[in-house]
């Protein structure tokens, strides 16, 4: 491994960080949560 990031509860950041890793990489491998650590509501989040 030679990167590791946090990206938190924040769509675009999520987004951003892997369009970056995948520019760089064939296979990121991630983990964490699939959703927000409290309810929200609008694009890009689950109803």
């Amino acid at each position: 491994m030679q990167a590791e990031v946090v990206a938190g509860d924040n769509l675009g950041r999520v987004t951003a960080v892997l369009r970056q890793a995948l520019d760089r990489s064939h296979v990121v491998p991630t983990t964490g949560g699939i959703g927000p650590s409290r309810p929200r509501s609008g694009a890009g989040w689950a109803t």
